[in-house]
């Protein structure tokens, strides 16, 4: 079979991306790939080997600056005012399905394809794209997809859909590229290596003296923090606190440099505030309010609850019944059964 479209594949060199490339050209699509450079020491060695291996056109371009700038800066920005940002996300809105994608057109790609575990369809009644959960539940990506619009869906690929788990991939790959099929998913950071979120952002900044207080709700002195870029809502673990009672940080306060501990009921939230509200159908924030489900993190449960439109991309989201630790910089992403309507970030 020959399909005279061209497809685009976001190559990283790993298992999902080189699965993706190999079946779209078994499926008879022109397929090239295109790799991002995103710092100095990023390796793109994994994904020439596997352009290599399926005799594939290879681009390698250099987003570091616009990286830097839209993911770097503002993951530590974020964390230097208190708050708990995914990096992950900001690389899908700003790079992955933004730069790239326009990228990708420009080298005459027709779309562009993703190794991410998730669903996108076609409806023919109302005339427009819709994002599930993946078939893999284990695997689910959508959660990292809510900011996808209908242009986007229109243009992108998820090839990886409706295969059984993730070692049936990894025995497709295993047959053409073996040397990638064994290779681990990647988990952390892509630009933190050999160091925790905290010391990446005291090297950054150049950071000496960080210390402040740690207070309790009335505003009493407890101890000595070493930063509040080393701490999260919820967090019990490393503080560093002699004390009888077990303690939780409850709200980190950039402004006086001073967290909050305290007993562990003060974290469950009945409603929180969500901004930068994108749906996946426009139409949703014409409602008044929407009973569904919302993920707080990638590996969280799914939470009964009420969205509340307030206009200008804002929304209180009340749950059923109280939510513990809904941190601020993560991602609130609604859902209705496996669909995924869309989605914004905690404040």
């Amino acid at each position: 079979m020959i399909n005279s479209k061209r497809v685009a594949v976001a190559l990283s060199g790993g298992v999902d991306s080189g699965a993706v490339a190999y079946i779209l050209k078994e499926q008879g699509y022109n397929v090239f790939g295109i790799t991002m450079k995103l710092f100095d020491e990023f390796d793109v060695s994994s994904s020439q080997y596997v352009a290599k291996m399926l005799n594939i056109e290879h681009y390698i371009v250099d987003f570091k600056e616009y990286f830097e700038n839209e993911v770097i800066d503002k993951f530590v920005g974020e964390y230097l005012e208190g708050k708990t940002p995914n990096p992950c996300i900001m690389c899908n809105i700003k790079v992955k399905y933004g730069l790239m994608i326009e990228k990708a057109k420009e080298l005459g790609a027709d779309f562009m394809a993703f190794g991410h575990y998730a669903n996108i369809k076609y409806d023919e009644k109302d005339l427009k794209f819709h994002l599930y959960k993946s078939d893999i539940e284990k695997k689910d990506q959508s959660y990292f997809l809510y900011h996808l619009n209908q242009e986007q869906l229109s243009s992108v690929l998820l090839p990886l859909n409706g295969y059984k788990n993730k070692n049936e991939v990894r025995e497709l790959v295993k047959k053409i590229i073996p040397e990638t099929s064994g290779k681990k998913d990647s988990q952390d950071i892509c630009f933190i290596t050999n160091m925790s979120h905290g010391k990446f952002i005291k090297k950054r900044c150049g950071l000496i003296n960080t210390e402040g207080n740690f207070v309790d709700l009335d505003g009493n002195f407890i101890g000595k923090h070493t930063g509040i870029y080393n701490y999260t809502i919820g967090q019990k673990r490393g503080l560093g606190i002699n004390n009888n009672n077990s303690l939780f940080v409850l709200k980190i306060n950039n402004k006086t440099n001073e967290i909050v501990l305290g007993d562990e009921k003060h974290l469950y939230k009945d409603e929180i505030i969500v901004e930068n509200i994108t749906y996946i159908d426009e139409n949703n924030k014409r409602l008044q309010s929407i009973d569904c489900e919302v993920k707080l993190c990638q590996w969280g449960y799914y939470l009964k609850c009420i969205v509340i439109n307030k206009g200008c991309s804002k929304a209180v989201v009340r749950f059923e019944k109280p939510e513990r630790a809904p941190a601020p910089g993560q991602s609130a992403v609604f859902y209705i059964g496996d669909e995924v309507l869309g989605g914004g970030i905690i404040v």
